[in-house]
């Protein structure tokens, strides 16, 4: 029967109160409501958004489900339910709860939002799409509708689309910071970065932020800032890193602090911990479970093992680029080697090299974070490589529900994921990781004996330019550094300056940028005392006429603290001596590593002072620049950064080494020994 409550003085206060979000004063009229009327549908419903909005979840989901039970029939006790479901990390429910509340009341386009932003979290990006599409039908104003569908739209990286959505969700809701901030993300992931600095700028300067507030915009600001190379605010460095130590959950994304000079190991492990655990709060993932070795089940050691690769890279990428040829070099007496990809597949040649080189390629793009997990253990992957860690289209959530026996990430995030249970390893080697900063990462460390980094090889051959057809002097020495304007940091560029200084037939000859940064990074050479003349861009250029072009050079600078990764190994690979400065982070140590890899360490410069007159004396002795080119031609062949089939060896017996820790029980560092047979 009917529950029947008279029209009381408490209901008007509720309503009124809701309607101005006075959601303090809610609880206590709510609960002298309820005091009166323990079951009534209001008072349980405002006493749970009261909990709701103060972050008290726990508290609201008990009054939700009572609400449910008794009033079966109202879509509003659903819909909250699932909101506080969401908020609590428990998706499915959600999912369940929001849509027996569309069910009831299918005309309510509030409550497809909500759907969408389940399904946003559980990773259903194409039925988010859907779910919005279907609100702003009902209700075209609808701002959440727009910003829930920008973001499904700028995962699936359909950037152009994404900022139409945010545009509108600012234009109807000017108050939602958040619908702005994902404004500014997406006009720089469209390359308008002086766009998205001057917007950011704008409500930074003039609007009223909270601490908040604030915390959350200044980093978008500052990655503008920095991919146009505008260098103006110089207390950049110490202020991000103090949003980190403050564990600021909306703070600077892990990947873009480790191209930030001054920032330490601690700070990065702090901050990709907060990062990460509001990642999976977003995702609606609650606590990790713990890492759980194999104690006690018997087990094969030598049986063959199915190896999973996920990635949002399985296209023309840097990273794909790397480590196309291990994925074809895995022993397949050994390993079934599966790929799980998403994201946009761009129909190149790499790709379809890509797709050969996988036993079983799993497109994951429209499945949940869940669902993909669930896939992985059908399909009985032993061990999973995550390729992306916290970059911008991670999908590293998935890691936390299990998705395989071992977990391990590689190659496509400098660093710790910082939150633990997520994987059991992190495969690097012992220059970018020493045994002994082992305490800086919360994953074991998997040491590769040489370069965590291979060099697969994904351009045929071309005619090599000319220096004329280059735009290049014919007669001068060429530094060069075709890193991206991220990498490219104040003081790696002072030192830059200074060579060309103490070398005046030189010039120094950049990769394409923008055409902000060239102009703000020509400034920086002015007010550095170097004319304008002596910096040279080249223009961009398909990969293969890319790499021919760079035997041009004398002599590859490299950048810090984010060092030289494929760039590095591309100047190698063509012949070009690399001077590199050896860091403190990860990010760091990579191209010291791949020197090591090449044969030349003695190209690796220990602090600024090193790099600076390492590079001077090659620039001085032009002999010393063949001889080492000459090493690197006869060496090509056999060194082990380019010896892909060695490499697959190498990272095979790793995987070995992490099977047999599991089947036994434990979850240890793995140091794997070199093995050149």
């Amino acid at each position: 029967m009917k529950r029947q409550f008279s029209k009381t003085t408490d209901e008007t206060q509720i309503v009124g109160l809701i309607a101005r979000g006075q959601y303090a004063e809610v609880a206590t009229v709510a609960r002298r409501l309820l005091s009166r009327a323990p079951d009534h549908p209001l008072g349980l419903k405002a006493l749970a958004v009261a909990h709701i909005t103060a972050g008290r979840h726990d508290e609201a989901l008990p009054l939700l489900r009572r609400g449910v039970a008794l009033y079966p029939g109202d879509p509003e006790m659903h819909s909250n339910l699932a909101i506080a479901l969401a908020v609590a990390g428990h998706s499915s429910e959600s999912l369940a709860s929001i849509e027996a509340a569309l069910a009831l009341a299918p005309q309510r386009a509030e409550f497809h939002v909500n759907r969408a932003g389940t399904l946003l979290q559980l990773g259903a990006l194409d039925a988010a799409i859907e779910s919005c599409r279907a609100a702003i039908g009902l209700n075209p104003r609808q701002p959440d509708a727009h910003n829930t569908l920008g973001a499904a739209l700028h995962r699936k990286r359909r950037f152009a689309e994404a900022l139409e959505a945010f545009q509108a969700a600012v234009t109807n809701n000017p108050e939602s910071l958040d619908a702005f901030v994902n404004f500014v993300v997406t006009l720089g992931d469209l390359g308008r970065y002086e766009e998205a600095a001057r917007c950011a700028h704008k409500v930074l300067d003039d609007a009223e932020l909270s601490q908040r507030e604030a915390d959350a915009l200044l980093p978008h600001l500052c990655a503008a800032e920095r991919a146009f190379c505008d260098w103006q605010r110089a207390d950049l460095p110490a202020v991000l890193s103090e949003l980190m130590r403050r564990r600021v959950d909306q703070g600077p994304e892990p990947f873009f602090m480790t191209h930030i000079e001054e920032i330490d190991r601690t700070t990065l492990r702090q901050g990709a911990e907060t990062y990460g655990r509001a990642y999976l709060r977003r995702a609606g993932v609650g606590a990790v479970p713990p890492a759980s070795p194999n104690a006690g089940v018997p087990d094969d050691p030598l049986r063959s093992l199915r190896i999973g690769f996920l990635s949002a890279d399985f296209r023309a990428h840097p990273v794909s680029e790397l480590a196309v040829g291990i994925y074809e070099n895995l022993d397949r007496r050994e390993f079934s080697v599966h790929a799980y990809g998403y994201g946009p597949q761009d129909g190149s040649p790499l790709r379809q090299r890509l797709g050969a080189a996988f036993d079983v390629f799993r497109d994951i793009d429209a499945l949940s974070f869940a669902d993909t997990a669930d896939l992985m253990r059908r399909d009985r992957i032993d061990i999973l490589v995550d390729m992306n860690g916290w970059t911008k289209f991670s999908r590293s959530g998935i890691l936390a529900h299990s998705p395989a026996p071992v977990v391990a990430t590689w190659l496509g995030f400098p660093g710790t994921l910082g939150v633990p249970g997520l994987a059991h390893y992190l495969i690097s080697d012992a220059v970018v990781t020493p045994p002994e900063h082992a305490g800086d990462y919360v994953e074991h460390l998997a040491l590769m004996p040489h370069s965590y980094q291979p060099s697969s090889r994904v351009a045929d051959a071309r005619v090599a330019p000319t220096r004329r057809d280059e735009g290049l002097p014919e007669d001068a020495f060429v530094f060069c550094s075709f890193n991206q304007s991220i990498k490219i940091t104040p003081p790696a560029f002072s030192l830059w300056c200074e060579l060309l200084r103490r070398n005046p037939a030189s010039i120094l000859w950049l990769g394409f940028q923008s055409e902000a940064a060239q102009a703000n990074l020509r400034r920086a050479a002015q007010a550095r005392g170097i004319g304008t003349e002596r910096i040279l861009f080249a223009p961009w250029r398909e990969l293969p006429d890319h790499l021919a072009r760079l035997p041009l050079a004398d002599l590859a600078l490299d950048t810090f603290p984010y060092g030289s990764h494929t760039t590095g190994s591309d100047m190698l690979w063509a012949g070009v001596p690399l001077v590199a400065r050896l860091g403190e982070t990860f990010a760091g140590r990579v191209s010291a590593s791949v020197l090591h890899a090449a044969g030349l360490p003695e190209l690796i410069a220990r602090s600024d002072e090193d790099y600076l007159a390492l590079a001077d004396d090659l620039a001085r002795d032009p002999a010393r620049c063949r001889a080492l080119r000459h090493r690197l031609d006869t060496t090509r062949a056999t060194a082990p950064l380019f010896d892909t089939r060695r490499f697959g060896r190498d990272m095979g017996r790793l995987f070995r080494a992490m099977w047999l820790n599991h089947i036994s029980g434990r979850h240890t560092a793995v140091y794997l020994p070199p093995c050149d047979e």
